[in-house]
């Protein structure tokens, strides 16, 4: 198996979003199979992976195989949950997720006040309440 040779998780997630915010365009993959192998066989061809809750039927036990294989292949793992829920988040992002997508939200504009607490409820201080 061949491993990426990038630092650790938290430089890999930054790389990603320097290269979003700079306009670079990034490749990714949309994980919706329950076997982490997928994630660990297209490891080498993406820039992401965004592993969609909202339309599969992926377990939490899955879940943590497809963050294994992502942080093995030095991948960032975005996952889109299936509903906002604070505390159906937060587990996900304990088993190491590398950032969420929050399902009907589609601008800034459409966050509302709950939103923006699920939001702060998601990050640690000092710019959260985690």
């Amino acid at each position: 198996m061949k491993i990426k040779t990038r630092s650790a998780s938290s430089s890999v997630i930054s790389s990603f979003r320097e290269r979003l915010l700079a306009g670079i365009t990034c490749i990714g993959s949309s994980i919706t199979l329950s076997d982490p192998h997928v994630t660990d066989a297209l490891g080498d061809s993406v820039d992401f992976f965004w592993i969609d809750q909202e339309h599969s039927q992926i377990s939490p036990e899955s879940l943590s195989g497809h963050f294994l294989a992502s942080k093995a292949r030095q991948v960032p793992a975005i996952v889109r949950v299936s509903c906002s829920s604070t505390p159906f988040i937060k587990p996900i992002l304990d088993a190491g997720a590398d950032g969420i997508i929050v399902p009907q939200v589609r601008s800034s504009g459409s966050f509302s006040r709950g939103s923006q607490q699920m939001v702060d409820d998601c990050r640690y201080p000092p710019v959260g309440l985690r």
